[in-house]
């Protein structure tokens, strides 16, 4: 990487850790316990956007990442997956390419075939 990527994707980081901060709403997650909607979730994936896809999702898992160590979130599924999914966000938002429309229409047609996706109203 670059000098200039670097020091972008650690301002991102940094911005990223802060948007942690700004709780917008809580919302309730499985094992009945509270966790925050923040600012980060919008914020953290434009990084991919930024300063590119791959630099974009070191920039939120490092957020995100140091933002569990600082709370001292318990490793359970849903954290891994609250952990992972901003990275991914900046991944797609970060790609050029025209393939990664394919990704929200396969994400889509997954969901419809669930049981849960036949009960949702169009």
């Amino acid at each position: 990487m670059k000098k200039e990527t670097l020091i972008s994707t650690g301002l991102w980081a940094l911005l990223s850790l802060g948007a942690l901060l700004i709780p917008i709403r809580p919302f309730l997650a499985p094992g009945a316990h509270q966790l925050p909607f923040t600012a980060f979730e919008f914020v953290g994936p434009l990084s991919g956007t930024f300063v590119g896809a791959l630099a974009g999702a070191l920039a939120a898992l490092s957020a995100k990442g140091a933002g569990f160590l600082i709370a001292g979130t318990a490793g359970s599924a849903f954290a891994v997956a609250r952990l992972i999914t901003p990275s991914f966000a900046a991944i797609y938002l970060g790609t050029k390419s025209k393939w990664i429309l394919l990704v929200p229409a396969i994400a889509i047609i997954g969901f419809l075939l669930k049981p849960v996706g036949q009960q949702a109203p169009y």
